[in-house]
């Protein structure tokens, strides 16, 4: 028995002019607003969550003022329409209205008419802003936010002129917002976070229609939103005010002055419509309470690390170092707490597992997904951080009286390796929801359980998609049985590209019913958009989720939680953390124990599911991304057959015709989907990765193994394989085609490490070389040529010579009055000009981390040149929370670039454009390793640990605990304030917040510097390297690590000399190089050979 679920919505009406579409679902409310292929607003509205753009009118009261929509289904407004106009009708606390809204070819305009006696009243018109091309706009659209420029005018009452500063195959496409007729709009705000703010995640309610004024405040964050609000006047008779979006497809240019003159707008005859209005109430939010200190210590006995504001506790760690969070917490937060979790407990690419993302506020599953995170998706992702949209995802609806209430955020999140829970502490019960990934199984399994008993009628709502996006495809759902639900894609899904037998099955632990939409809804012009909503009583529930590439469903019983829990902690932490974990007592090694198992989830995740919390496209690996993050990681965990695959299939991704590689490319049944053009230091990652394999394992036979090229025509794999020798010589040769005329300095090509700096001009990319680009690549020639010296002789002195030729030009055309310039255009006559760098008067911008950092990593600097590169990062790049990419961001005029893209085009301080990115305050750790510093470095990883960070950032601002964030932003609500005001960011004036979390090779490359720079233990292919930099308090360092099967205590400790002792035998070694400083020893393989389980290694440094 199946039923087919149809999602291309055939909505209810369509108005139009000429190429602009406004089109309205069965509720009245906005569908989409679309110019051509330009989405003008952001989030598409569905008859259950109806449409952000309303039109409020608000009624000042004693003491209250009370807002009414105006449009959709939270109104009681009659509908109608014509070709291009529409109009809703009704009647308000003795105040009747008109809204009618008219479009020309390329804007539209909102009349709206009030008729009362002695009201105070104002009006707020809302609307979400997208600017962009549909398919780049759901590809994210808390990106596609942060390039949306917003220019305040304040003739006449307040204009806003957004521009999205990205080109879109338009161009760069604006809106003009304002007003006029009889009330003057005196208040204005810029994003869905000024407008229904933090505590809208638990009201549901919008924070500024309960504020008499708005903040009048220009904020460039993540939901871009344009709120006006008239004046309150009194009202007695007949009023109107007409709200206007302009549209323009392309300015090139900001606006200078807002608009006067608009088009007389005629009367059309207009038809009403029966609108679909909801049978049950289903807008209300079931909250867990608020627990007491007492309460969470009983629930959470003896936590760690407990975060505590105004005497409330917060959140903290248990002893198992699972990360419970209280309702108090979620309230001061921003991004929203959640988790992505991955079934299955492998290693290699080829078992891919189901992984979800489950939030704080009952999103219990939302891009449920096997294999490929883009195509493959069973269930829909969020799209905002605020839970604007119930139907995303899977969620539970709770019957209570004769409506129903959406499970919202609990007393309690509590979040494992592999699990989250929710606990709702209700008046007169506690209902427990528990989301957990199998350890030996493709399945995730939900549980909900009343503590009472008590019997509850549940709704299981799931928004089905099948596809990449919502609203795209059809799918089929097949009822098995009353318990058994399997879900295929249908024939227009992208994931008919890769894997056209996709299939997942919902299996519950007693009957349930699968409900139709008109239980729902009144009428029968509701269509379900994917919406498969199940029906159930019952005081506990069990629905298990599993899927398949090929179609054929394994069939497991039910699950034990607790079991579960435990069998995926020993896959964390031991298998691939390969039991590390510090003995000292001391409380940054605390820190360290709790986050390791925290990172290597989250390296987990990069590595096998690539996608974020915040980032849910990617699906791809990153050339230069994977290089770095899960073979760092490998390779430091001991696990080198793991980076040995890793480097298999890279390079098999390497184009046959000019030896580069894609910026990013998908790794599954994708793989002819891939970035066309790749930046100038993708090249060279690959190369490095090689290198320190050799390095680190000796294993030459990876240089005989045969893999494929992509070919560009194609798209495929080639037929025939090749040597990893053939793939390495062409990616050599490239690199030597691509240095600037009569150099060995690289070109720019597209960028480097920094997305934000890619060049605006052909010139740039032609005529520029990145400093950071050729430290890197004379690190990756010598590595590899020191990997190979002893095999190949000559080959490893041709690449030493070519080393020295790209070292002697650095010296001679990039270090300028003994400064590193961050980048160095060459002129015509072959000589070159600083940028980034004091003499630099182009980018006004002096200093550049990345450089001074990979000179001395990759020993490029010699000691005065490295004593000056640490100078210059004390005085200018080190901030209150970090070190900083440059001295400050390039200069903003609005998102008009000059030099850059991103740099110049963001609107948003945030992410690579706030300058602070952990991942290179990681590498700055390394560096700080390699010279000595153990000071600067212990502090630099600190700050880079969510766990307690306030503790070292006295300006962080709250967030989550337990996830990598890939960037520290200052508080800035503008770039130009952050102009303005950068000095407060050094100093530690303003808050910072955390950026995007857990997409990131940040986690591998941290738990690489933990464990081989910092606690200094590195195998290499003649042996154990020990090089420790301890902290600057401490004579002594403890920690377990499983080497060559081997359960390891070590012990190292401060000492006059170098000597290693192995379970009490003192063990020959020898010193390590290095230009800086004393470094550690080595013990060569054939001394380890006396190690055995258990054994303790005393070593004294």
């Amino acid at each position: 028995m199946g039923k087919k679920i149809g999602v291309n919505r055939t909505v209810l009406k369509t108005i139009s002019n000429g190429d602009l579409e406004i089109s309205f679902v069965a509720t009245g409310d906005i569908h989409t607003i679309k110019h051509k292929n330009i989405f003008l607003n952001q989030l598409i509205g569905q008859e259950i969550d109806g449409s952000i753009t309303n039109i409020y009118l608000r009624i000042f009261e004693i003491n209250e003022i009370k807002s009414y929509p105006l449009l959709g289904k939270n109104s009681d407004s009659r509908f109608w329409i014509g070709k291009s106009q529409a109009k809703w009708t009704g009647r308000i606390a003795d105040i009747s209205y008109e809204v009618k809204l008219s479009l020309t070819e390329t804007s539209w305009f909102w009349e709206v008419r009030l008729d009362g006696v002695s009201k105070k009243v104002d009006v707020v018109y809302v609307n979400d802003i997208g600017l962009a091309d549909g398919n780049a706009l759901r590809s994210n659209e808390a990106y596609n936010a942060q390039y949306i420029n917003h220019q305040v005018f304040e003739e006449g009452g307040y204009k806003l002129f957004s521009r999205q500063n990205q080109v879109q195959s338009t161009g760069f496409p604006t809106l003009e917002t304002g007003a006029f007729g009889d009330l003057s709009v005196t208040g204005y705000l810029t994003d869905g976070f000024q407008f229904f703010g933090k505590s809208f995640k638990q009201t549901r309610k919008p924070e500024a229609l309960e504020k008499i004024e708005f903040d009048n405040e220009v904020y460039q964050y993540e939901m871009s939103l344009i709120a006006l609000k008239t004046e309150a006047i009194l009202l007695n008779g007949q009023k109107s005010v007409t709200f206007y979006e302009l549209y323009q497809a392309d300015s090139k240019t900001l606006k200078n002055a807002p608009t006067h003159d608009f088009p007389h707008l005629s009367n059309e005859d207009l038809i009403e419509v029966s609108l679909t209005k909801p049978k049950v109430k289903m807008d209300q939010q079931l909250n867990g309470r608020l627990l007491s200190n007492e309460e969470l210590r009983q629930q959470y006995p003896n936590a760690k690390f407990e975060e505590v504001a105004n005497g409330q506790i917060l959140s903290g760690f248990t002893q198992q170092n699972t990360h419970f969070v209280s309702l108090a917490k979620e309230l001061i937060v921003e991004r929203e707490h959640g988790e992505i979790f991955l079934s299955g407990n492998s290693k290699s690419i080829k078992n891919r597992g189901i992984a979800t993302s489950s939030f704080i506020y009952g999103l219990f599953n939302a891009q449920l997904v096997i294999g490929n995170t883009n195509m493959n998706k069973l269930l829909s992702n969020q799209r905002d951080h605020l839970n604007l949209h119930q139907v995303s995802g899977q969620r539970i609806f709770v019957k209570v009286g004769n409506d129903y209430q959406m499970l919202g955020i609990p007393s309690t999140f509590e979040m494992g390796y592999n699990f989250a829970e929710w606990t709702y502490v209700l008046p007169d019960d506690t209902l427990i929801v528990r989301n957990f990934a199998a350890n030996q199984e493709n399945s995730i399994q939900l549980e909900i359980e009343s503590q009472s008993g008590k019997i509850y009628e549940f709704l299981f709502l799931n928004q089905v998609i099948m596809d990449e996006m919502e609203y795209k495809s059809e799918l089929q759902v097949n009822v098995v049985d009353s318990m058994t639900y399997e879900f295929t894609a249908g024939e227009d899904s992208a994931s008919q590209i890769g894997n056209p037998a996709l299939r997942y099955q919902m299996v519950f632990s007693q009957p349930v019913g699968l409900l139709e939409s008109e239980h729902l809804f009144d009428g029968t012009t509701f269509i379900e958009d994917g919406l498969v909503i199940f029906k159930v009583k019952a005081n506990q529930l069990k629905v298990k989720m599993t899927g398949s590439l090929d179609g054929n469903i394994e069939h497991f019983d039910f699950l034990d939680f607790v079991q579960e829990k435990q069998k995926y902690k020993v896959y964390i932490e031991n298998q691939l953390l390969n039991q590390f974990r510090f003995t000292s007592k001391h409380k940054t090694f605390e820190k360290l124990n709790t986050i390791l198992p925290w990172y290597t989830h989250d390296m987990l995740i990069h590595y096998l599911s690539p996608h974020g919390l915040e980032q849910y496209g990617g699906a791809a690996w990153g050339t230069r991304d994977v290089s770095q993050g899960p073979l760092e990681f490998f390779l430091a965990t001991q696990q080198p057959e793991v980076a040995r695959e890793i480097l298999l299939e890279l390079f098999s991704h390497q184009f046959e015709d000019d030896g580069t590689w894609p910026q990013w490319f998908m790794f599954d049944e994708y793989q002819p989907i891939f970035s066309d053009e790749s930046h100038g230091d993708v090249i060279v990652w690959p190369f490095f990765a090689v290198a320190e394999y050799l390095e680190q394992t000796g294993d030459f036979s990876l240089l005989r193994e045969q893999v494929p090229f992509v070919s560009r025509s194609t798209q495929t794999f080639t037929e025939q394989t090749f040597s990893f020798d053939e793939h390495l010589q062409k990616e050599l040769q490239y690199i030597k085609n691509h240095f600037l005329k009569g150099t060995y300095l690289s070109a720019y090509g597209n960028g480097d490490w920094d997305d934000t700096l890619q060049p605006a001009n052909s010139e740039l990319k032609e005529h520029m070389t990145s400093s950071w680009t050729d430290a890197l690549t004379y690190q990756a020639l010598q590595k590899f040529a020191q990997a190979i010296r002893e095999i190949r002789p000559d080959e490893s002195k041709n690449l030493i010579e070519l080393a020295k030729a790209i070292k002697a030009d650095f010296e001679k055309y990039l270090i300028p009055e003994g400064t590193i310039s961050g980048f160095a255009l060459q002129n015509r006559d072959g000589s070159f000009e600083a940028m980034i760098h004091p003499k630099d008067k182009k980018t006004n911008i002096q200093y550049r981390l990345l450089p001074m950092n990979r000179s001395i990593i990759a020993e490029v600097a010699d000691n005065e040149q490295m004593e000056h590169n640490l100078e210059l990062i004390e005085q200018h790049l080190i901030f209150n929370d970090g070190v900083r990419l440059m001295n400050h961001s390039p200069a903003y005029h609005g998102g008009i670039s000059t030099h850059f893209k991103r740099a110049e085009q963001a609107a948003n301080f945030g992410r690579e454009i706030g300058l602070l990115y952990v991942h290179a305050q990681i590498r700055y750790v390394e560096a700080m390793a390699k010279v000595g510093r153990a000071k600067e470095a212990w502090k630099a990883l600190e700050q880079t640990i969510p766990v307690g960070l306030q503790e070292v950032v006295n300006n962080a601002e709250p967030r989550q605990a337990n996830v990598y964030f890939s960037s520290s932003d200052g508080d800035f609500k503008t770039r130009y304030a952050a102009q303005e005001n950068f000095d407060k960011l050094k100093s530690g004036n303003i808050g910072v917040k955390g950026g995007w979390r857990l997409y990131s090779s940040g986690p591998g490359i941290f738990t690489n510097q933990v464990i081989a720079h910092l606690a200094g233990i590195e195998m290499t292919a003649s042996g154990l390297k020990v090089d420790p930099v301890f902290p600057e308090d401490m004579d002594e360092v403890c920690f377990d690590f499983n080497i060559n099967g081997k359960n390891l205590h070590f012990n190292l400790s401060k000492g006059e000399t170098y000597a290693a002792i192995i379970d009490n035998q003192l063990i020959d070694s020898e010193n390590v190089y290095n230009p800086y400083r004393k470094s550690g020893i080595l013990i060569k393989n054939s001394e380890l050979l006396v190690l055995r389980d258990n054994s303790s290694i005393y070593i004294t440094v």
